[in-house]
């Protein structure tokens, strides 16, 4: 349908600013765009989310858009975004647990709940989730144990 090519093109833009973040102010729009995003996904005024929906089925661009997620997990809002797309979206596990360079993820979540003192409650309790997420899979505990 036309709106689902609108939602596409959307999320596109969004994931542009987040590859493309360079400066102070490109970082500041990614921020704002990922906080969007997640606005829209968790909105429930109606069964049917168009938004979450669409983020459940992205399957484009799957390695930029883990590239992107690695390189800012140190924000909250992005490991919220990390979660949503592990729990939900099927495509990007899939993707996410094939990978052979599985600790440009692991690591700074691991830093992330060594530093607990220094981060967000939530920010840390999000990183032992997608971690719990993650070694359901006994071929990523292998991967990762042969790994580090």
């Amino acid at each position: 349908p036309p709106g689902g090519s609108l939602l596409l093109g959307f999320a596109s833009d969004v994931w542009s600013y987040l590859t493309g973040a360079q400066g102070p102010e490109t970082s500041t729009l990614a921020n704002q765009a990922v906080l969007l995003v997640l606005v829209l996904i968790n909105h429930c005024s109606n069964p049917r989310n168009p938004y979450r929906e669409t983020l459940c089925s992205y399957s484009d661009n799957l390695g930029n858009l883990l590239t992107s997620i690695c390189a800012t997990l140190d924000r909250e809002e992005t490991t919220l975004f990390l979660y949503h797309l592990v729990h939900r979206n099927l495509n990007f596990k899939t993707y996410l647990l094939s990978r052979s360079d599985i600790e440009s993820l692991v690591l700074p979540m691991l830093c992330s709940v060594y530093n607990a003192p220094d981060n967000n409650c939530h920010h840390v309790y999000m990183s032992l989730i997608i971690l719990l997420i993650l070694t359901e899979d006994p071929l990523f505990n292998k991967t990762i144990h042969s790994t580090m």
